[in-house]
């Protein structure tokens, strides 16, 4: 046996820890020692005389004893464990410095009725709002679901709607309340229309009045030519009810931050009648108003769209076409505005390929562009990776890998598991070799 990988598996989690060997030709458990540590591990080692090739993780530990025991034995590190803690360090740093909603600076543009649009708030805004601005997101470059998500509607509304224009889409969003009111118009232009047609026709007030059924007052209306189908007061708001005469004090309280109890209180000695309740929702609706305006003032009128950051998070491990809600454009316009997160996702990614193509010799320009970017958590990852170089470059020339160790570690979980944890180390090592030897 001259090719083996080892490594360490939980004899209690936290506690203790034993080690594992496995023939990489036969991929079968050779041997199980009860422990990890350097005093002992060389040791076991030298009871294999033959070992030439020797797959482990990045544990130092068993590159000393491995050194300590076979000097001339070529030591291989794991991939998987070299592209996973480079991820972990540099998700460590995006979290550290975006925040969870990222937010990304639109290219100046204004939206179909000439109005900047802002990314705020899209729960509170009407259907329509959303929907336009979703229309806005998409002309600009972002994709339909990417675009659907950040305005919240659903997907299939906004493909419904795609192919109708302007006029239609407002139609669409017509409540019942305008529709009604759009017949009463019609309806009474018509009424209006017949009058006028029937007095130009030679027709007196009183018979038009007789004729359709209508009041000689309403006739006369309709016949001056001031008069429109259209109620002057539609549209205008009502009176403010039991608060309307406390509203100025209220808001200059709200200004100066009382607390609402001290605004009942005080609106209440000056005669107010009406709910707490009642109370209590004006008084939000204003703060949020108030955050509204500051929100918008603090982006300068500028079109922004927020992004999650678990997005960016992604493309540490996936190319972007796999990440649903984060397209090319999109992509574009955050590295513009984040260099670090292209710098980053750069290294990531040219390291991958490093170990994908076996391309040792890039290894050296890699650390030191790395190096050069003066990221403290890329830095302490090429400084354990300098510890362990030639292991390093072994695992990237060479095809052995760690895999078949955490295969078996897995397995004698689950043997463990069986047994209840009823036995001591030598019954799972006899339990654990027995079982191998039945292959």
């Amino acid at each position: 046996m001259e090719m083996v990988c080892i490594d360490d598996f939980a004899i209690r989690k936290g506690v203790k820890y034993a080690t594992v060997m496995i023939d990489i030709n036969s991929h079968k458990i050779i041997d199980m020692i009860n422990s990890r540590d350097y005093e002992e591990v060389p040791s076991w080692l030298k009871e294999f005389p033959n070992l030439k090739i020797v797959s482990r993780d990045g544990s130092l530990t068993y590159k000393k004893a491995i050194t300590a025991s076979h000097a001339d034995a070529i030591q291989v590190t794991d991939r998987f464990h070299l592209l996973k803690n480079l991820t972990m360090y540099c998700k460590n740093y995006l979290v550290k410095h975006l925040k969870t909603k990222v937010s990304i600076e639109l290219p100046a543009n204004t939206s179909s009725n000439g109005k900047m649009v802002f990314c705020m708030n899209n729960n509170k805004k009407s259907l329509k709002d959303r929907y336009f601005y979703a229309i806005d997101l998409y002309n600009n470059g972002i994709s339909k679901s990417a675009s659907c998500k950040q305005a919240n509607i659903d997907i299939r509304l906004f493909n419904r709607l795609l192919p109708f224009d302007n006029e239609e889409r407002l139609k669409y969003f017509k409540s019942k309340k305008e529709i009604a009111h759009e017949e009463k118009v019609a309806e009474k232009e018509k009424r209006i229309n017949l009058v006028r047609e029937m007095h130009e026709s030679g027709y007196s007030m009183r018979g038009i009045a007789r004729e359709l059924n209508m009041a000689r007052k309403t006739i006369s209306k309709y016949l001056d030519p001031n008069t429109t189908a259209i109620d002057s007061s539609y549209g205008t708001k009502k009176s403010g009810g039991l608060l309307a005469e406390y509203t100025d004090r209220i808001n200059e309280c709200i200004s100066l931050k009382f607390k609402f109890s001290d605004i009942e209180v005080m609106i209440r000695n000056q005669g107010y009648t009406g709910s707490t309740s009642l109370l209590r929702r004006y008084v939000s609706n204003i703060k949020s108003d108030i955050k509204l305006q500051y929100e918008k003032s603090k982006i300068d009128n500028k079109n922004y769209i927020f992004i999650e950051r678990k997005l960016i998070l992604k493309l540490l491990y996936q190319p972007i076409y796999k990440i649903e809600d984060l397209d090319k454009n999109l992509f574009e316009l955050l590295c513009k505005q984040y260099t670090y997160v292209s710098k980053i996702l750069e290294i990531v990614n040219r390291f991958r390929e490093i170990l994908k193509n076996k391309d040792v010799n890039k290894l050296n320009l890699w650390i030191e562009d790395s190096l050069n970017l003066g990221i403290s958590e890329i830095k302490s990852f090429i400084n354990g990776l300098k510890q362990d170089i030639d292991a390093v470059k072994n695992a990237i020339s060479l095809d052995y890998n760690n895999g078949l160790a955490e295969g078996s570690v897995n397995k004698i979980k689950v043997i463990k598991r069986i047994m209840y944890g009823r036995c001591n180390f030598e019954t799972l090592r006899n339990k654990v070799i027995n079982l191998e030897n039945l292959k």
